[in-house]
């Protein structure tokens, strides 16, 4: 199991990103640990919010596109 209590707001950390498409297909993990930087993180009574941006090397698939 993972700490992430050192996750701070515009830090980069490599986390299990779960894609849009994987999550429409039933998926509920990550397929792999990518580089996301965190957008923010915000401390709430019932557990903190953390905004994750994948990072990526490289233009998605026109098919990826699509709602």
């Amino acid at each position: 199991m993972r700490s992430y209590d050192g996750i701070q707001t515009a830090t980069v950390i490599r986390y299990p990103y779960l894609w849009a498409q994987q999550a429409r297909k039933g998926e509920t993990e990550g397929r792999q640990d990518r580089p996301v930087a965190v957008g923010v993180r915000l401390a709430r009574p019932d557990g903190d919010l953390v905004l994750f941006f994948p990072m990526a090397t490289k233009q998605p698939e026109q098919a990826r596109l699509r709602g």
